[in-house]
């Protein structure tokens, strides 16, 4: 089965989507299936009955991506275009599966190859849960001529063999250029067994580490190929074909037997480490109030509610241990800050009188708003991703606008712990 035969690509709507988009087409063999995730997870929920974005806002927005990118596509194979709900990781994996793709072709927006693990970009969670081959596409110098360069990683290994069949298969029906590198003898794999598989004009040796020698080649090509030992967990770090996708200068093939095919692993959602049930003080009430009901259940945050029960604002215990703002700039460019207790600039010895002050001050005068927030069926690392992006420690969790939950810092800590508690213990990462 050749990875080309039946294509997914993720469509996003932008630049790097699109340029996801055109190599599919131009790769694909019998079929491209073209699929849009509606992906609501950016709920900021404001004051009163400002809520979140309207789905069928989203779903507008995804339609019209799917119209350009059927539109760029340029396929000679039949195409079908897919508008689906959830999260854009795992709604890509599972449609994948589907469809039983052979290759999935995404777009990368430059993200750090660490901050995909952590955060679970759609790039890092389709190269090691993929059921299927998998394309991170980058812009090559010329789009019409794609792929005019090939490097193929080698290592003598039967998924490196895997990987020299598919750039073949490239070379033969687009007149592609073809290299193969083998970085210096990897540990434990036989030498001769790349000259078995490589014909010597083909064959590029360097004394760099395998990793090392691709990453360098990869600048003056349009496609780097590489097999997959589908390694999952911790040994997946030590993974090269993880690694080039990320690093690599140009598009990435990972090339995976079918029967090497991962599991799709099933997120942790929000409402799998939300503390619950949540404290809510109204908005009558005062700071002092919100301060007493903080330290009785010993907790960071307190989520503030209307009348209604719905979520309008947000205290934090950051909020009576101040908060540093910038009073001035001077014409150097320098900084005069002072820090900002419940609402009162401290100057000089002002802390007891700024509590005093805000003691029977109502809590809508202290209260952030409008609130970041959370839904319970969303992936725990979307939402890990928003409180990074907007430096916040505690997110409310709402479900139609009324809390319910509350998610904090220390709950990713306790994930964490959990996880490595029930998992084998970390060991040696072994070659990927």
């Amino acid at each position: 089965m050749s990875p080309f035969d039946r294509v997914v690509c993720g469509v996003d709507g932008s630049p790097e989507g699109l340029v996801a988009v055109r190599q599919a087409g131009r790769l694909a063999r019998e079929r491209v299936v073209l699929v849009a995730v509606v992906d609501a997870w950016e709920l900021v929920l404001g004051a009163g009955d400002a809520g979140p974005p309207p789905r069928a806002d989203l779903r507008r927005d995804a339609e019209a991506a799917l119209t350009a990118a059927r539109d760029a596509v340029g396929a000679s194979c039949a195409v079908e275009t897919r508008l689906i709900e959830g999260a854009a990781a795992v709604a890509l994996l599972d449609e994948a599966s589907r469809c039983e793709a052979t290759l999935l072709a995404v777009g990368t927006h430059g993200r750090s190859r660490a901050a995909g693990i952590v955060l679970g970009s759609v790039a890092s969670s389709a190269v090691h849960h993929a059921p299927c081959s998998v394309l991170v596409a980058r812009p090559p110098d010329d789009p019409g001529r794609f792929p005019s360069a090939l490097v193929v990683g080698s290592d003598g290994s039967p998924e490196a063999a895997l990987a020299l069949a598919a750039g073949r298969d490239l070379r033969d029906r687009f007149g592609a250029a073809l290299r193969v590198v083998a970085g210096g003898a990897p540990r434990g794999i036989d030498p001769d067994l790349i000259e078995e598989q490589v014909a010597p004009d083909m064959l590029v040796v360097s004394d760099r580490p395998p990793l090392e020698a691709l990453v360098a080649s990869s600048a003056g090509a349009d496609l780097v190929v590489v097999g997959s030992r589908g390694l999952l967990g911790l040994p997946a770090l030590a993974s090269t074909s993880e690694r080039i996708a990320h690093r690599a200068a140009c598009s990435v093939l990972v090339v995976r037997a079918p029967s090497d095919r991962p599991p799709i692993p099933r997120q942790t959602l929000v409402r799998d480490l939300m503390s619950a049930p949540v404290v809510t003080a109204r908005v009558d009430a005062t700071i002092e109030d919100v301060a007493r009901s903080l330290v009785e259940h010993g907790i960071g945050a307190l989520a503030i509610v209307d009348a209604d029960g719905r979520l309008v604002g947000i205290v934090t215990e950051s909020d009576f241990a101040g908060r540093e703002v910038v009073l001035w700039t001077t014409r150097y460019g320098t900084e005069q800050r002072a820090p900002r207790v419940l609402g009162e600039l401290l100057l000089g010895d002002a802390l007891e009188r700024a509590y005093e002050t805000a003691r029977h001050r109502g809590v809508d005068a202290v209260m952030t708003t409008p609130v970041l927030a959370a839904v319970e069926d969303e992936p725990v690392q979307q939402a890990l991703e928003r409180m990074l992006h907007h430096r916040v420690g505690h997110l409310p969790v709402v479900r139609h606008g009324v809390p319910v939950g509350m998610l904090a810092h220390r709950d990713l800590l306790v994930h964490a712990a959990t996880t490595w508690g029930e998992g084998d213990a970390p060991g040696a990462a072994g070659p990927g």
